[in-house]
């Protein structure tokens, strides 16, 4: 399904929003922002952040799922992920949950317990609090308490965000996993199963995956078999919108974000969160959307279709991926170059069905070969503001409307410095791979 997650913007509204924006659409710098996923605070480079870059807004109207949330990392590039974290379905829900309709949680109560769960030594400034109980003149703002904290070593922001999906919930979604290590190379992510069946995922991002500006953004996501969830955020900044660095790390450890986020205080909240959203009749009837309403072509197979379409002496390494895209490094013997394949079937545009253009609009004065295959064709230099990292890209819609982006780096991430001073494949070598019939096998 066509989906583009990435924003000019390193916070849009991880799980909590993202959840939220299940509902309601939240923002994204992307191109193809779908609802299932589509906000992460104000997160300016989000992995993939080129995926689809330039391609015409897109958003289904469909909910139940979210977007991975986007916090900071310390300076070391550690990943741990708890051995409890595997592709098997995890147990039954067992999450306690009050008899539904719970009593409504006001804006006190709420802030009362957020406050009841930080140092009581700690200052708290620009305190706010919005809890589950209807208010017309906040509609677009959803079950969250925030502040301005300090420690004694700087000001930091703090803010927890619920939601309720519907359910069944996939446990296993790809915006519940810890992020993939080419796109964040200094991030630090652990993800674990608990025995009630919810998965908590924490993590320690930068606020660029490059960590150049030296904003951290931490958090601890919760989610539950129930379709509860929520999400814990910390920066070393003093708000949430703020590019000022006020101490070197925010104040609270990733256990202590851990053992917040799951403190039973908060299933009170979570009970009495309000029923999720329901698309209208013929939009949506399962746990995942765009799986449901798109064809997806696993990594695997993008991989499996790429891979005898190299040119010689070159071999796919370091391989990975997520939903409709794949990449690996190749290396020609001058140092390795990573290439990012992205495959999408846009056949399933549908007027009053999918808001936004369709991507016809994005190949406006593309060229056109003979058999009505669009060809767009770039090389930038400099590339996101690294000096030396060079992209070269190949994007291409075919009269069925299947879409092939194909991008090649002179670095084997997109936040690490250049490896080499060209990439190892030149556009006519991307166009030749995006252009081969062996695309069609890959669509369904």
């Amino acid at each position: 399904m066509p989906i583009d997650e990435s924003s000019d913007d390193p916070f849009e509204n991880a799980f909590a929003l993202a959840l939220r924006t299940a509902a309601d659409v939240s923002p994204a710098r992307g191109t193809e922002a779908l609802a299932l996923g589509a906000a992460r605070r104000g997160q300016r480079r989000k992995r993939r952040r080129n995926a689809l870059a330039g391609a015409g807004a897109l958003v289904v109207l469909v909910a139940g799922a979210g977007a991975l949330t986007g916090w900071a990392d310390p300076g070391g590039a550690t990943r741990v992920t708890s051995p409890a974290t595997t592709s098997s379905p995890p147990p039954a829900a067992t999450t306690p949950t009050a008899t539904l309709p719970a009593a409504p949680i006001s804006d006190a109560q709420l802030l009362t317990l957020f406050k009841a769960q930080l140092p009581a030594t700690w200052s708290l400034s620009e305190a706010t609090s919005h809890g589950t109980e209807p208010d017309p003149q906040h509609t677009a703002v959803g079950t969250l308490a925030s502040a301005t904290v300090d420690d004694g070593h700087g000001k930091s922001y703090v803010q927890i965000d619920f939601q309720r999906l519907s359910t069944p919930v996939n446990m296993n979604a790809d915006w519940t996993q810890c992020p993939d290590r080419t796109d964040e190379p200094f991030t630090v992510c652990s993800r674990t199963t608990r025995p009630d069946g919810s998965t908590l995922l924490v993590l320690q991002r930068y606020d660029r995956p490059d960590r150049r500006d030296g904003i951290k953004r931490w958090s601890a996501q919760l989610l539950r078999p129930d379709g509860t969830g929520l999400t814990l955020v910390e920066s070393n900044t003093p708000t949430n919108s703020s590019y000022q660095v006020t101490r070197a790390d925010p104040p609270l450890t990733a256990d202590r974000l851990a053992a917040i986020a799951t403190d039973p205080s908060w299933n009170q909240v979570m009970a009495a969160m309000p029923a999720p959203y329901v698309p209208p009749s013929g939009l949506y009837t399962g746990s995942d959307p765009m799986r449901q309403n798109f064809n997806w072509p696993p990594t695997d197979k993008i991989l499996a279709t790429a891979a005898p379409l190299l040119p010689a002496g070159l071999t796919e390494a370091d391989t990975a991926g997520s939903t409709d895209t794949a990449h690996f490094t190749v290396d020609d013997g001058h140092g390795k170059s990573l290439v990012e394949v992205t495959v999408q079937d846009w056949s399933i545009f549908k007027a009053g069905v999918s808001s936004g253009a369709d991507i016809p609009v994005n190949f406006q004065g593309a060229t056109v070969l003979p058999d009505g295959t669009q060809v767009l064709r770039t090389s930038e230099k400099d590339y996101g503001g690294e000096p030396g990292l060079v992209r070269n890209t190949v994007d291409i819609l075919r009269t069925d409307h299947l879409r092939i982006l194909v991008q090649a780096f002179n670095a084997t991430s997109q936040a690490l410095a250049p490896t080499r001073a060209l990439p190892t494949l030149t556009l006519d070598q991307l166009q030749a791979l995006a252009t081969s019939a062996s695309w069609e096998n890959a669509k369904s």
